[in-house]
């Protein structure tokens, strides 16, 4: 007969913050560092795939947050839980078709699938239909979700595809950022902006020339003095009659299942890089539940002049890995947290927060200032565009996304609604 094997306390905990680990971490940056075990990061450094791109926006959450803040307290509490349980409901989703979410944006998420293994235009055509299907899927399901105060959550999903360059930057107090750049997130942003809030799901026509004998769709309107060249862009509205659905693979999902503790102990140090530290202590006690609170904090929305497509040449890569380093040295030097890092429809834009643990301040919101006057100081030394806007309050800080999947520490709240 075959033998049960027993963790005793110690390793059945070790074991749990191992797991806990992965889901902070995206399975592209887990799969790179798991295929060079023994090779240490050197900061810059990109890697670069062919791969689909979707952004996802949910429609709602500022006329709910606004709703919610007349409450306080209360009213920032609710707003997470709301938030919170629609981000689950959708990192589900997209893990059941192979997604995975690369970077949380406030109530917007960008998502890559893992590359198919031959990278070949077939099985990328596969893998399209997957995440398109998965789409139509969340759109009937997830769409006019009313979660609390009678005000109806949608979500807005744009798509591209081609090749993506993942940068990792950084390094200062060993702290690494990733970021994605790239023609198909330019792409699933265009297509997004043209939904129109009522559960679209929209593709560039990059995405429309591999899947059109697959979907019905409909062309767009574009103003002719406007025109992208990511157009036209098409609506899709179904599955095309006696089409078969893909078999769906959740192939980021099963990227992390497949670790085994000892593979995670060999690179732990490594990815723990890409984890902000205020969650990690709660991960190694297997306590992240209790990762959500209500805090005062001081938060920083700065909008960066960097363009990463500069990242195709090594002088634009080292021009990038300048910026983010400085940006680092002030954030720390004042005890801020770099809380987010992401090229998105917005342009390249930072979250910054004072005040989350282990450094939390009286001062935060002085310190927030003194940081902003340093990083204008900074940037103007190296030749580079900042705007940055400031607000303090009370919002949710904590764990958003599936406990089985993709999250993050994150700050949700009012204090979002500002605009640089």
């Amino acid at each position: 007969m075959g033998s049960v094997k027993i963790m005793s306390g110690d390793t059945q905990l070790q074991h749990n913050a191992n797991q806990s680990l992965l889901g902070f971490v995206p399975a592209l940056i887990l799969q790179r560092i798991l295929d060079n075990p023994d090779k240490d990061i050197s900061f810059p450094e990109k890697q670069t795939t062919k791969t689909v791109v979707m952004f996802a926006d949910i429609s709602g959450f500022t006329v709910l947050s606004e709703s919610l803040s007349k409450r306080g307290s209360e009213g920032a509490e609710l707003l997470a839980f709301a938030l919170n349980r629609y981000m689950e409901l959708l990192v589900k989703a997209i893990a059941r078709s192979g997604g995975d979410i690369f970077k949380f944006a406030g109530d917007a998420m960008i998502v890559l699938w893992p590359p198919p293994q031959n990278d070949s235009d077939e099985e990328l055509a596969i893998l399209l239909r997957q995440a398109i299907q998965s789409a139509l899927d969340i759109q009937a399901k997830l769409h006019d979700t009313c979660l609390i105060e009678n005000i109806k959550l949608r979500v807005k999903i744009g798509f591209g595809v081609g090749e993506v360059t993942i940068l990792h930057v950084g390094g200062v107090f060993n702290r690494a950022e990733y970021l994605a750049a790239g023609d198909p997130l330019r792409q699933a942003f265009e297509s997004e902006h043209h939904a129109q809030g009522k559960g679209e799901v929209i593709v560039s026509n990059q995405v429309w020339e591999r899947i059109a004998e697959f979907f019905e769709g409909d062309e767009i309107d574009e103003n002719p003095e406007h025109a992208s060249p990511n157009g036209p862009f098409f609506l899709i509205t179904r599955l095309k009659s006696g089409v078969e659905t893909v078999q769906m693979k959740a192939d980021a999902l099963l990227i992390r299942t497949r670790i085994k503790n000892e593979q995670i102990d060999m690179v732990k140090t490594r990815i723990l890089r890409y984890i902000p530290a205020a969650v990690v202590p709660l991960i190694k006690l297997d306590q992240e539940r209790w990762a959500g609170e209500l805090r005062r904090l001081s938060v920083m929305f700065v909008n960066v002049g960097i363009d990463l497509s500069d990242a195709k040449t090594d002088r634009g890569l080292e021009r990038i890995q300048k910026v983010i380093q400085t940006i680092q040295k002030c954030v720390y030097q004042q005890y801020g947290s770099l809380n987010k890092l992401l090229m998105d429809d917005k342009g390249s834009t930072l979250v910054i927060v004072f005040g989350f643990p282990p450094r939390s301040n009286q001062d935060d919101a002085v310190r927030s200032c003194l940081c902003a006057i340093n990083l204008c100081n900074e940037m103007k030394k190296i030749n580079t565009t900042i705007s940055i806007g400031i607000a303090s309050g009370t919002v949710f800080a904590g764990v958003v996304g599936s406990s089985g999947s993709r999250r993050e520490y994150s700050v949700l709240g009012d204090l979002s609604l500002i605009h640089i």
